[in-house]
């Protein structure tokens, strides 16, 4: 008994390490002004570049920058993420005719 107790605790460092990897959320920057359910409008970095989500349901942050504006206006737009962030002197304009179907943060 005392052989499994050791070896779970020689295992639980990277048991943890597993678990907080896996949770991790990434950021998401919006790289211009443009539709915001296009996934090549949001880059990891805030100059633009730097890798695209490959969806937008993986539960990450997505952050329109000052002076850029997103719109939803050719799709719905279903986004479930730990946050949505629109930062001074950026805007989030929904078309009448269209919907944003947001779960998670929303902050401005």
């Amino acid at each position: 008994m005392q052989k499994i107790y050791k070896r779970f605790f020689l295992l639980l460092p990277f048991i943890c390490a597993l678990t907080t990897f896996a949770n991790a959320q990434i950021s998401y920057y919006s790289g211009s002004s443009g539709e915001g359910s296009n996934l090549s409008n949001w880059w990891t970095n805030t100059n633009g570049t730097g890798a695209n989500p490959l969806d937008f349901v993986s539960g990450d942050d997505f952050i329109i920058q000052t002076g850029h504006s997103i719109t939803v206006s050719t799709v719905n737009w279903t986004l479930t993420s730990n946050s949505l962030t629109t930062e001074a002197s950026s805007t989030l304009t929904i078309s009448s005719t269209f919907n944003l179907i947001f779960t998670g943060f929303l902050d401005h």
